[in-house]
């Protein structure tokens, strides 16, 4: 992660952190990829919104507006209307998306599938160091929640994102997500393509991915194998 927002380069990732939704101060320094930035869980919310709505940013808003039984409009936010704004592509939002279901499907968020939480969610575990800081943040098609499990003095609390904040947005989420059954939407520009450990198709024993049209691999592990069987005998 760390060698990948290099490559990127820092302010890049900062800027993109800002744009969907962290306020907090950033500095372009490597630790940044491993979260070395304290955020707020609004923060975290929003940014995660931003990636649930498909990569379009809309501030966190308390109270949008207030409308009487007839219908009549009361009071209303300033700058409500100038939202939403489309920071990522659609696409990309996407990617992050469906790698996130795998860590609910088969990484270290699996306890929510344990624990009897079922339909579409993508999210992340988060545990900093000393275990002071455990977090769960998860997703779906409807819904965003932040969990954080931690002390105000910042003393370690001895727990994991997984042990402590998991089980608490799994309840909550079992109860509160009455639209679960609904998937994500998959965007028209990404492709789905089975690919083995090497990062090539490969239909018999291949991981089904997802890629942004036009950036999916081309070789297939039968060709490799026609290509060593080539070399071996001619």
């Amino acid at each position: 992660t760390v060698r990948l927002s290099q490559a990127l380069g820092l302010d890049a990732v900062v800027e993109m952190a800002q744009d969907i939704g962290i306020t907090s101060p950033m500095k372009s320094v490597p630790s940044l990829a491993l979260g070395s930035v304290e955020v707020s869980p609004l923060e975290m919310g929003t940014a995660y919104s931003t990636l649930a709505g498909g990569g379009v940013f809309h501030p966190a808003t308390f109270l949008s507006g207030i409308i009487d039984p007839s219908g009549l409009s009361l009071a209303r936010e300033d700058g409500v209307d100038s939202y939403p704004v489309r920071v990522v592509s659609e696409e990309a939002a996407y990617l992050v998306t469906h790698l996130m279901e795998g860590v609910i499907d088969s990484g270290t968020g699996q306890g929510v599938r344990r624990l009897g939480f079922e339909g579409p969610a993508a999210g992340k575990t988060g545990t900093t160091s000393q275990l002071r800081d455990a977090w769960f943040v998860g997703y779906t098609p409807d819904l965003v929640t932040v969990v954080w499990v931690g002390f105000d003095k910042s003393q370690g609390g001895h727990l994991t994102g997984a042990s402590s904040a998991l089980p608490i947005w799994t309840d909550y989420m079992k109860k509160a997500s009455f639209t679960a059954a609904r998937d994500f939407e998959v965007p028209s520009g990404v492709v789905f393509k089975k690919v083995n450990a090497n990062g090539v198709i490969c239909e018999r024993n291949g991981v089904e991915e997802v890629f942004i049209s036009g950036t999916e691999p081309t070789t297939t592990c039968e060709r490799g194998i026609l290509k060593w069987l080539k070399g071996l005998f001619f």
